[in-house]
């Protein structure tokens, strides 16, 4: 996957995961008010931030590992992995992540979850 050149080819990326024809149809017609006024940048993202995956001592964080599914997407994407795609995430950890993580409106989130919807 990837890396996209820009916001709208990620998400035709993500519409084509859609095995519904009528969903698909759906989250096209609602993509333009999930969209914000500037495009979003691309970043490194981890696309697991658990606790589990973070290395700590002494208080300091010292490394992140399991980089199995990070790739360069538009800046919202770990926030809607940690919040909506997410497993096994501690209960404690959501709120950590969403304090820490820029947020992003729920549908885009839910938009975003398709990519899990066909596995990656």
């Amino acid at each position: 996957m990837g890396p996209f050149d820009s916001e709208e080819e990620f998400d035709t990326w993500c519409l084509a995961r859609v095995k519904s024809p009528m969903t698909a149809a759906v989250l096209k017609k609602l993509l333009p008010r999930m969209l914000g006024k500037t495009p979003s940048k691309f970043v490194l993202t981890h696309g697991d931030l658990a606790a589990r995956n973070i290395m700590v001592k002494d208080g300091n964080i010292t490394g992140i590992v399991d980089w199995e599914y990070s790739g360069f997407f538009p800046e919202y994407m770990e926030y809607a992995l940690a919040t909506v795609i997410h497993d096994c995430h501690e209960d404690w950890w959501l709120p950590v992540l969403k304090e820490v993580l820029e947020p992003c409106g729920f549908q885009r989130s839910k938009f975003t979850a398709v990519i899990k919807d066909r596995g990656w």
